[in-house]
């Protein structure tokens, strides 16, 4: 009987200890947000993950001689933790997440010309200097960019004057 557990904590002990370690390592947090920014991060999670599964199960059983899997166990191991780490990834970041964010649109202020005309404005208007050579110089200014962006009616190019 002796014989027997001797057998089989030397042959499913190590195996186990390492699917325990690698559950606990596949089940770390993540904090990955969109697909375009973080792309990179998750293929290094999952080349991390892929890393120790083959430490777990090919390496370290092979240089402490204990039980270990042959190649196509160990390639499907490797593969299910490369599965399992993209279903978490995947998980962890929603598709919905990678296309741009439509913003919910702002209501424009209403522009109002009610006080435009109103007669404190109008006077304020009618006090203006006609003497005062800046005033004289913005209004002529002002003229001509007027004068410049007039549409002809008929051909709808700029009149230079």
């Amino acid at each position: 009987m002796k014989l027997e557990w001797d057998q089989i904590i030397h042959v499913y002990f190590p195996v186990t200890v390492a699917i325990f370690a690698q559950v606990a390592f596949l089940l770390l947090p993540i904090n990955l947000r969109t697909w375009r920014t973080d792309l990179l991060n998750a293929w290094t999670y999952s080349g991390i993950q892929m890393f120790v599964a083959g430490m777990l199960f090919a390496v370290i059983p092979r240089i402490f001689s204990v039980f270990y899997l042959s190649d196509a166990a160990s390639i499907v191991v490797i593969s299910s933790v490369f599965l399992a780490s993209w279903w978490r990834i995947v998980r962890s970041i929603p598709l919905e997440a990678t296309f741009p964010v439509t913003p919910e649109p702002v209501e424009m202020p209403v522009v109002s010309f009610d006080s435009f005309y109103n007669p404190e404005r109008l006077r304020q208007l009618g006090e203006l200097s006609g003497d005062d050579s800046y005033t004289i110089q913005r209004q002529r200014a002002l003229r001509e960019m007027l004068a410049r962006r007039r549409v002809d009616r008929g051909s709808g190019d700029s009149e230079e004057e």
